[in-house]
């Protein structure tokens, strides 16, 4: 409970320090070279670019090796009630690399004074090293095998241009003291690619559900062994290593080890790019502008799918637009809402047996318009840009599940940021103190409501949550909280509430708030303050909207120059009802909340 009346919901954990021990050693070296042919008119100039380049990693990733409890609330830790106990039982140890090289052929070819085109192709190729073990039982299994490494060439052909016409009517800044053009025109299609991190084998190398691959302890609802604090203080050995319900087929304890694999099809991400721009003086010659569209499609995104999860719908959840349930009612603890993590697995010999893909997608359009003044001022300077645009994607159910999550859907990007205004202004004090301030006003990102859980049964803490209408909803205690939810929420969380009631709600159906960040850089003049010419001296500031917040309101942050971070959790499991087949759910009346008192940095 807080002082201004609120609640603050979370899932409490109690129990071992999960980073004791987390360990990272990176190595690079690499070779660079670039050689450049000029014809005798000047007007070709090839450029040959060759790069190879290696980066190891060494990393312990060992964590919560003393176990976690987590608790619904913190009457159920008074209770000993615990959710769920989980342990790392197995070191985390990864060891591996990659070899990269590359290969760039392009020509700037002048064709003639005002059109300059551009082409070019680049070659990449990558090699990982310290592959996966092979384990013959999951390829037996499932019709996959542990030791692959996505190892691929890939070829990346581009092209540009650029148009100059008119003629300026200031004089250009002295090459030969003659008028520049008016405006130009540029351009260029091409092929973008990514390639892997060096660190991309780490979770295969892990698990690879071989003995002494990482292995997880779960113990959920009953099977969470009761807690003896004391006890395991004084002898850390005595932690538990298995579940309190060790039966044979016991659903709520898991220990069988993870799986993770690469798909055949795996390729780095490949982005289709295009784009225009021109730029001239605006205004009777007194601004510089330009405007620049670009439309951008990235293909090969990472996606996964659970090879070893059955979708065989168990039930269905009628209050919440039927929601399928992949485990048996049986499987669901009454107590706490806890889900039995075995109950929807195919082969109880092991756990998520995660395949990576490459199968998604996204598209980006964006169009900037830019202003900056035309004539030099040795007092005054300032530059303003005004971004316009829109990113969709597509995604698989195991990264934001209502249905199936199997199933590919389509909604708006993680990143999909509307409108963006980026400034910077600069003023010379009597030429002995340069001022430079830099701020980016943006608008919100998108968010989803969700459930604090798992309540579908794919092993994921990920599921959206259905938005209850309390004038329809048969829970009495969760209508009281959607009723006072909806009388307090502020802004976009209320609004995104009223759009979603009766439904579950779809991906990224909210926005955060606006938000603003600056830079503010002092410079002083060397010759004014009688420091040597080559000397330079500058404070810097890297959130001073964020200092001002704090000089004048102290304790109050009111968030000025911080990143909003809504609360995007809307309903907590706290029980299940088997008879009617209904989630209790208890509201977060901080669903969508931006104040810095949560989330200042």
């Amino acid at each position: 409970a807080f002082a201004d009346g609120s609640d603050g919901l979370r899932v409490v954990t109690f129990g071992g320090n999960p980073f004791v021990g987390v360990r990272t050693t990176s190595t690079s070296a690499g070779v660079l070279n670039t050689l450049s042919w000029f014809t005798t008119d000047s007007r070709h100039r090839f450029k040959l670019s060759t790069e190879l380049r290696h980066d190891g990693f060494e990393r312990d990733q060992t964590t919560n090796r003393l176990g976690t409890f987590s608790y619904n609330s913190l009457a159920d830790l008074e209770a000993a009630r615990p959710l769920a106990f989980t342990r790392q039982l197995v070191p985390q140890l990864r060891t591996g690399g990659q070899a990269t090289a590359a290969l760039a052929l392009g020509d700037a070819w002048r064709v003639t004074r005002a059109l300059q085109l551009q082409l070019g192709v680049r070659v990449d190729g990558n090699l990982l090293t310290g592959l996966p073990a092979r384990n013959p039982d999951v390829e037996a299994a499932f019709g996959v095998r542990t030791d692959r490494a996505p190892n691929r060439v890939y070829v990346s052909p581009r092209a540009g241009f650029s148009w100059s016409y008119g003629t300026a009517p200031a004089l250009a800044g002295f090459e030969g003291a003659v008028r520049g053009p008016r405006a130009t025109v540029r351009g260029g299609v091409g092929i973008f690619q990514g390639l892997p991190p060096a660190t991309l084998l780490g979770p295969a190398l892990d698990n690879t559900g071989l003995p002494g691959s990482t292995q997880q302890l779960g113990c959920f609802g009953l099977a969470a062994p009761a807690q003896d604090w004391g006890r395991w203080l004084a002898d850390p050995a005595s932690v538990p290593a298995q579940c309190a319900l060790a039966l044979p087929g016991d659903p709520f304890g898991n220990g069988a080890p993870n799986v993770v694999t690469f798909g055949e099809a795996w390729r780095a991400p490949r982005s289709a790019r295009g784009n225009l721009q021109w730029s001239g003086a605006v205004l009777r010659n007194r601004f510089m502008a330009s405007v620049d569209a670009t439309l951008s499609r990235t293909a090969h995104q990472a996606s996964w799918v659970d090879l070893n999860f059955a979708p065989v719908t168990g039930f269905t959840l009628g209050d919440e637009g039927g929601r399928p349930v992949f485990v048996p009612v049986t499987s669901v603890d009454p107590r706490t809402g806890a889900i039995a993590p075995r109950a929807s697995r195919l082969d109880p010999r092991f756990n998520a047996v995660t395949q990576n893909l490459s199968d998604v997608a996204s598209t980006a359009r964006q169009l900037q318009v830019t202003l900056a003044p035309f004539t030099f001022s040795s007092r005054w300077q300032w530059f303003a840009a005004y971004t316009l645009a829109r990113n969709t994607e597509t995604f698989r159910g195991f990264a934001s599940a209502a249905g199936d999550p199997r199933a590919i859907e389509r909604s708006p990007g993680a990143f999909d940021v509307r409108h963006q205004l980026t400034y910077r202004v600069g003023y010379n004090v009597l030429d002995a103190v340069r001022i430079s301030w830099t701020g980016i006003v943006r608008s919100g990102t998108p968010f989803t409501p969700l459930v604090g859980g798992d309540v579908n049964g794919d092993g994921l803490a990920n599921d959206r949550a259905f938005v209850a209408d309390p004038a329809r909803t048969a829970d009495a205690a969760l209508a009281d909280g959607m009723r006072a939810l909806l009388a307090e929420a502020r802004g976009e969380a209320r609004d995104c509430l009223a759009r979603t009631l009766g439904t579950l709600a779809p991906r990224h159906a909210c926005r955060g708030p606006w938000t603003q960040t600056a830079f503010l850089e002092i410079a002083l003049n060397p010759l004014k303050v009688g420091l040597p010419q080559r000397a330079t001296l500058s404070f810097q500031v890297g959130n001073p909207l964020g200092a001002l917040d704090q000089l004048l309101h102290g304790g109050a942050l009111r968030g000025w120059g911080q990143p909003a971070l809504p609360d995007p959790v809307l309903v907590y499991p706290r029980g299940f009802d088997p008879v009617a087949r209904r989630y209790r759910y208890e509201v977060n009346q901080r669903f969508g909340d931006t104040r810095p008192a949560v989330s200042a940095v």
